[in-house]
């Protein structure tokens, strides 16, 4: 969920959005897994979907790469 601050107000109109984080470990390592849901209004729809769809994968792997360099420090 977007946090209740006034720049995001717009945004929380107009669109959902749930992310977690699923962590299980496995024979060297652990699995992570992402969970991103985004929701948009009707209007919005055909237009932010197959846009994120696009980026969305690129920025998940850097994201993941991001967190595992925290964790193994």
């Amino acid at each position: 969920m977007l946090p209740d601050r006034p720049e995001n107000r717009l945004a929380r109109r107009v669109s959902t959005f749930e992310a977690s984080f699923s962590c299980v470990p496995v024979d060297g390592g652990v699995r992570v897994t992402r969970r991103i849901v985004f929701g948009f209004a009707a209007p919005l729809r055909p237009l932010l979907e197959p846009m994120l769809r696009r980026k969305l994968r690129a920025d998940v792997e850097a994201e993941i790469r991001g967190a595992q360099a925290l964790l193994e420090r």
